[in-house]
């Protein structure tokens, strides 16, 4: 049980840092499971580039077939079907955004003469896709029925408000709609998460190590995953572009690492928070050499620009 860091600005090859352990850890011929995850749209260049990069060690160079057993690159949702393929979960349709907006579009109209504030725009197709995506949004952010209730009755009287209260009444309306429509007939993404998260507390992860890198943010349900592997796994090392830690606060809204720092601080809490081990980061100083001298120019510009400290008189 335990979490690292591996910081490093954009042209720091912090994937090498990664891969020395991992390789490390394949050598020792141990039953080690390990599985590298990154965001689904890279997932299989990733896969190439580790591959490739790992055949370079040497215990590897003279194996004439590159292949991993011990070793699985995956992202969270190859993830969430590698473990729970054979369950329930699967076994329920899954509905797809355009399907989540169609069924969104006819809670709408069957909800019309209820609605205040949005009854003039439920024929609108832009309105249908951005209920749509505000939904999905406060779901995978974990907000619940019972969140939107307690909003609306801690806004006070002001004309603002009141408008304001109008608006959450009619969402969360079509949202207790939305919950209800879905439940036991379709699975949604963050549906599987959770019961993924459920999945991850009944494993022996106690031989298992994860790497994530290639994220600057987490939902709140992927947080949620992130604390369970940290409880269960061996150990869990996360890298994130950023030019230091921010354990003890968030990085100011102007920094240009304001979101990877934002991450980090919220993950170092969680784990404290919930007496999980911090290692020491590491922190990559050394530029690399797969970086052109311009791009290293260019992102000495933006760290220097965003730090709004006054120019030097000359």
């Amino acid at each position: 049980m335990g979490l690292q860091f591996v910081l490093g600005r954009a042209n720091r090859d912090k994937r090498s840092v990664l891969l020395d352990e991992i390789a490390e850890s394949l050598t020792k011929q141990t039953e080690e499971s390990i599985f590298y995850l990154v965001p689904d749209h890279i997932k299989f260049q990733a896969e190439m580039t580790v591959l490739e990069k790992l055949s370079h060690y040497p215990y590897f160079e003279k194996k004439p077939i590159m292949g991993m057993m011990h070793l699985q690159v995956f992202s969270f949702t190859r993830l969430a079907w590698y473990w729970l393929k054979d369950t329930d979960i699967y076994a329920k349709p899954q509905l797809t955004t355009t399907g989540l907006s169609m069924l969104i579009r006819k809670l709408l109209i069957e909800h019309e003469e209820e609605l205040t504030i949005y009854r003039g725009e439920v024929r609108k197709d832009g309105f249908v896709q951005q209920m749509t995506d505000l939904f999905l949004e406060l779901r995978s952010g974990r907000i619940a029925q019972a969140d939107l209730d307690h909003m609306m009755f801690s806004l006070g009287t002001s004309p603002k408000e009141a408008d304001f209260k109008l608006k959450l009444q009619d969402l969360s309306l079509i949202y207790q709609a939305f919950d209800a429509a879905l439940l036991n007939k379709y699975i949604e993404s963050e549906d599987i998460v959770s019961a993924l998260i459920q999945k991850v507390e009944e494993l022996d992860l106690s031989k298992t190590t994860f790497y994530i890198e290639s994220y600057y943010q987490f939902t709140a349900q992927e947080q949620a995953l992130i604390l369970a592997l940290m409880k269960a796994a061996k150990k869990v090392t996360i890298a994130l572009t950023t030019d230091k830690a921010y354990a003890v606060e968030k990085p100011e809204m102007h920094n240009l690492f304001q979101t990877s720092g934002a991450t980090y601080y919220k993950l170092y809490q969680l784990a404290r928070q919930n007496n999980v081990p911090v290692y020491k980061d590491k922190l990559i100083q050394e530029i690399d050499e797969a970086y052109c001298g311009e791009l290293n120019q260019l992102e000495e510009f933006w760290v220097e620009t965003s730090q709004l400290t006054p120019a030097k008189n000359e």
